[in-house]
């Protein structure tokens, strides 16, 4: 989206008649985001129904978080899109709360080494995989990669039931060398056109909105308190995260990043995700706040919204619908483009409770 377009965007839009006494004191966000910046991402596919994709990572951490500040992780995607974490420490477990990937914790299990020339690095990684096979995976690739010339890049159907994600791809390098074995048997590179071997090195941005199962409740001025999942939900990662209310922002922090929703007269008109370094990762604005949910309104109300992520600004575009059926209020995210991006659109359903907290659960639909 050009600047020209983003001024004409965010011209004022009118707000709905609210009705009634606010449900609730605290903040109503009516989404949850994420973002992570992957330094290195040696990306391989394979033809394994259960390893359609590796991927060796690794991201920066706080030094407190990780001797060196550099953590190593491996990533499998199914054929149904459905990744799964893998690494030898606990840490993963804390990592982005908001995403409900499931996570192997392995131990001594996970071994992976690293080593680097002026020039090259290489890797070797070993692990079992959910089915007890034990995966090897190798690379050799150069240190620099260069930007390629299209950087918003297709997510394809990886994790297309638990993030409406957006990707950055600032370097890429497919002259690399790699192989995957399976129980030692060497497993063939998948080939794209029959020809050339689906393998890269990759630096990439990851962010967007996620699924949610969780309940909201206040503990104090300035504290908001998510506890996932939302009774009769399931998440993979269950407990709570403590947030401040900030002025008119919710900020809530994990050990690689920070979440920031902005809101205006009581509706959220932004939302922002930093690395834990201070860079930020994803953006998304709506044209006009959204109303202050915690108040009933009558008919349909319509935000547009523009998502940036890492360095590409207007990376997704899209629309906001809310209403209110009996004592719940609906909320459709329907992203429009790319079109990766609009084969994932979501609702949000929110409860309030009688005490002053609510429940946001968040879930995929059907595209239009």
């Amino acid at each position: 989206m050009a600047p020209h377009e983003r001024i004409v965007f965010s011209t004022p839009k009118t707000q709905p008649q609210s009705v009634g006494a606010p449900q609730t004191k605290l903040p109503v966000i009516p989404f949850t985001v994420f973002g992570l910046h992957y330094k290195k991402d040696i990306v391989l596919q394979t033809n394994d129904p259960l390893v359609d994709m590796l991927e060796v990572v690794m991201v920066e951490v706080p030094t407190g978080e990780k001797e060196g500040g550099q953590a190593w992780f491996a990533k499998t995607s199914n054929r149904n899109g459905i990744q799964r974490l893998f690494s030898e420490h606990a840490e993963i477990m804390t990592w982005l709360p908001s995403i409900n990937a499931p996570r192997t914790v392995l131990g001594d299990a996970f071994k992976l080494s690293h080593s680097t020339t002026e020039s090259q690095e290489s890797i070797h990684l070993e692990f079992p995989l959910e089915d007890g096979r034990i995966l090897r995976a190798s690379s050799q690739f150069q240190t620099q990669a260069p930007q390629p010339r299209k950087t918003n890049s297709s997510t394809f159907n990886h994790s297309q039931d638990i993030a409406m994600a957006l990707l950055e791809v600032s370097a890429k390098d497919t002259r690399i060398n790699a192989s995957i074995t399976l129980d030692d048997q060497p497993i063939p590179l998948k080939k794209v056109l029959g020809i050339v071997p689906v393998k890269a090195f990759l630096e990439q941005t990851q962010g967007g909105i996620t699924t949610a199962s969780m309940t909201i409740h206040g503990g104090g001025d300035s504290e908001f308190h998510i506890r996932r999942p939302a009774p009769g939900g399931q998440w993979e990662i269950p407990g709570e995260q403590v947030c401040q209310v900030e002025s008119s922002n919710v900020r809530c922090v994990d050990s690689l990043s920070s979440a920031t929703y902005r809101f205006e007269h009581g509706g959220l008109v932004e939302a922002v995700v930093h690395q834990w370094s201070g860079e930020q990762v994803f953006r998304i604005e709506l044209n006009a706040p959204l109303p202050n949910l915690s108040l009933r309104f009558t008919g349909k109300i319509e935000r547009r919204f523009v998502a940036d992520i890492g360095q590409i600004q207007g990376a997704g575009t899209g629309v906001i619908q809310a209403h209110w059926e009996d004592e719940k209020l609906v909320i459709d995210i329907r992203p429009e483009a790319p079109h990766w991006f609009a084969a994932r659109p979501m609702r949000s359903i929110i409860k309030f409770g009688a005490a002053g907290d609510y429940s946001l659960e968040t879930v995929r639909i059907d595209p239009l």
